[in-house]
């Protein structure tokens, strides 16, 4: 679970510092209402909660604790799914496969979700029951189907498989937001090289500043003195105390330095090595390294 511990740390870490302040970047992905609120903290801390969860059990001797230990994983895996799904969506991607969800969703809806199944008609379908005799590194259970009379079948998993499997599917969907990642940044990076080479005049001053606040975000929030309509109205002002032009003046650099800082960490995902043992993902980008 380590590589899925690095990946979640890393597209959070982007989240929190680019996507959460940016309006440019949260127009190319759903940056709705409801996200706003910021739940992808709750899916974060969920996914920290119970990771190490999803390991091997260390006490196999006994049996109600096996139960206990089978549904607990079972549903963790569940809900992990359905967690990757909801990160896929809010980075317009398409969801989770059933195939790459299956056969462990399978699996926790038969033994954990409808241990009593009926068709539509209320018609038994089949029943299951924990097997007492399995051993503690499987998931056993007993299953009577009407397709086989009701006869028992004895169905095992074994749990290493469950979790590989489940790991895999982490993996393979957070490489993808990663990549979606990577295919946005490059694009915002431009936007960021346009800002520092804007030409900042008295005649389109305010045009800049409303491409401050979409595109970069934190710098007219850092500061009440920062505030647009505040640094509107000091503009307007400039000439009439010097006060006014030292306000403009500060603003100046703090967004220099804050084009400046934002650029070189944009660059620094795109172009790192950081990450790239661990996730195979495509870095499509137009630009060659900066040197700075």
């Amino acid at each position: 679970m380590n590589d899925v511990k690095i990946k979640l740390k890393k597209i959070t870490e982007i989240w929190n510092n680019l996507f959460f302040e940016s309006k440019f970047l949260q127009s190319k992905i759903r940056f709705t209402t409801d996200i706003k609120t910021n739940y992808y903290g709750d899916i974060l801390y969920y996914f920290n909660d119970t990771l190490d969860l999803v390991a091997t059990n260390d006490d196999t001797e006994n049996f109600q604790k096996n139960i206990f230990y089978v549904i607990g994983l079972l549903q963790i895996i569940y809900v992990h799914q359905d967690l990757i799904d909801e990160l896929l969506y809010i980075f317009k991607l398409n969801d989770s496969r059933k195939e790459d969800k299956d056969p462990n969703r399978a699996i926790r809806n038969e033994l954990v979700g409808h241990p009593i199944s009926r068709d539509k008609n209320g018609v038994l379908k089949s029943s299951v029951i924990f097997d007492g005799d399995a051993s503690g590194d499987e998931v056993s259970y007993l299953k009577y189907h009407y397709d086989k009379d009701f006869e028992v079948k004895s169905i095992n998993h074994s749990i290493n498989e469950i979790i590989d499997r489940h790991t895999n599917f982490l993996n393979m969907y957070l490489d993808k937001i990663l990549s979606k990642i990577h295919k946005i940044l490059p694009v915002y990076l431009s936007a960021i090289v346009d800002l520092e080479n804007f030409p900042n005049n008295d005649e389109n001053f305010e045009k800049y500043l409303s491409l401050l606040e979409y595109r970069l975000g934190i710098v007219l929030e850092s500061n009440f003195v920062f505030e647009k309509e505040v640094i509107l109205s000091c503009h307007e002002k400039i000439n009439e105390h010097a006060r006014y032009k030292f306000v403009i003046d500060l603003f100046h650099l703090k967004v220099v330095e804050a084009l400046d800082d934002r650029r070189k960490y944009v660059e620094s995902i795109i172009f790192g090595d950081e990450f790239k043992n661990n996730i195979t993902y495509p870095i499509p980008s137009p630009f060659r390294r900066r040197m700075s």
